[in-house]
């Protein structure tokens, strides 16, 4: 491939400093101490990116920090390397979003770099530029003024001159996006008919490209920081190459240092040691597939279908347990377990259930064989009285109530007549007083 005339990395919400909200404290100290680093670390790779490429510039689009409160390391870490990057010819230009607007400033006069360019509120300017090769460049972006900017700031852009490269940089929720909130709500006709030969948006935390031609591409967020859907799976940022025989191209490179991902596992058969046996194997062929990771945070699903598994909330965080101490030795990326969730839909056999030595069995016995209850059901009742059923028997029992195995008559009997206070709940019919 020909050299480009124009090589360029787009990243948007940075977040730098922001701690992993509600995790950091239920899975330990080490994961604290990598959440802190995660952000900062992520930055790092970005940078180091752009200076082995050799890259024109650096557009980030919004977002760059958390909050109003600017952590001082933070805000040292950023600047540091943006002072490196001048060093190597690049460019930086900042695009602030709904987390770091002009309003709430995180800066002081003087104190930026002088290859660092924050755009201003109101209408979008435009800097010009040579890259290395001599391509003349513009860049095109607006910031926000405060955080909630209901304006289509779209419509604010000029047109992009034709005779040079052209980019635009805006923080927008591009197509109404229900999951994020809508911050400068636009369309893509608003931002296609522009003329920009790559727009690049932030606000979005996944990756995605709206569209080709012209380039209207999300960068997604730099790191992950929990187990929403937008925040699951590789991030980073997109490194863009533009040359006159080649012509345009963006490339995802993954930059985070931490991964969040949801797993499934469908429930095995064999007990409690087949379950974290199954579970281990699926996590650790995940981990095994990533690469340069300090981390990777899990969320174990379970599918699948079974009859006798319907796990109370203490089963599954102490399996979730058991989980942890079997991948606690993995190193590169460490393996963090989140937690355990089960969506095994029940599996009902009746003949399955026949084999039971309790009550489940008789009912499912007597539907089978079409016979009357042949047994002294108060005996039965008094036996029952006071003594809880398990779950896979009180499933059981609901299916057969569920599917009228027994028929009306013969239910109304035996909730009636003998187990009224045994299983009277999982057939309609509460005991009253006095009876």
């Amino acid at each position: 491939m020909i050299s480009p005339d124009c090589l360029f990395v787009h990243a948007a919400d940075l977040h730098l400093d922001s701690p992993f909200i509600g995790l950091s404290g239920r899975l330990g100290s080490e994961f604290g101490e990598l959440a802190v680093r995660a952000s900062l670390e992520s930055m790092g790779r970005l940078f180091a990116l752009a200076r082995e490429r050799e890259a024109d510039f650096m557009v980030v689009s919004g977002d760059l920090y958390d909050g109003a409160k600017v952590g001082v390391r933070a805000k040292v870490a950023f600047l540091d390397e943006v002072r490196k990057a001048g060093a190597h010819g690049l460019r930086v230009l900042v695009a602030l979003g709904n987390h770091d607007p002009v309003d709430e400033s995180w800066f002081r006069p003087g104190e930026l770099p002088d290859n660092l360019h924050l755009f201003a509120p109101g209408d979008p300017e435009k800097v010009s530029f040579l890259t290395r090769s001599g391509r003349q460049v513009e860049v095109a972006g607006v910031s926000y003024r405060q955080r909630r900017e209901t304006e289509n700031l779209a419509l604010r852009f000029p047109p992009a001159d034709p005779a040079a490269f052209s980019v635009a940089v805006l923080h927008a929720n591009v197509g109404g996006n229900p999951n994020h909130d809508s911050y400068a709500p636009a369309s893509l006709d608003d931002l296609t008919r522009l003329g920009y030969d790559y727009f690049a948006l932030g606000h979005i935390h996944r990756q995605a490209v709206l569209c080709e031609r012209p380039m209207v591409v999300y960068s997604g967020t730099l790191q992950g920081r929990s187990m929403k859907e937008s925040e699951l799976g590789p991030k980073g940022a997109m490194l863009v190459r533009h040359s006159a025989t080649d012509g345009l191209s963006a490339d995802f490179v993954e930059l985070a240092t931490v991964r969040f991902e949801r797993v499934e596992v469908e429930v095995p058969e064999g007990g409690e040691t087949a379950l974290v046996e199954a579970m281990a194997d699926r996590v650790m062929a995940v981990q095994g597939a990533l690469g340069d990771l300090s981390g990777l945070v899990v969320r174990v699903t379970l599918t699948g279908s079974a009859f006798d598994f319907d796990p109370e909330p203490e089963f599954l965080e102490e399996a979730a347990r058991a989980l942890r101490d079997r991948v606690e030795g993995l190193e590169r990326p460490r393996v963090f377990v989140e937690s355990l969730e089960s969506k095994v839909e029940g599996r009902f056999d009746l003949a399955e259930v026949s084999n039971r030595p309790d009550l489940a069995g008789l009912l499912a016995r007597t539907a089978l064989e079409a016979q009357p209850l042949e047994v002294d059901l108060p005996i039965l009742a008094g036996g029952l009285r006071g003594r809880a059923l398990n779950t896979a028997a009180v499933n059981a029992l609901r299916e057969i109530a569920a599917e009228g195995l027994l028929g009306p008559a013969k239910l109304a009997e035996v909730a009636e007549r003998a187990c009224r206070l045994a299983i009277g709940p999982l057939v309609g019919t509460e005991p009253k007083e006095g009876r």
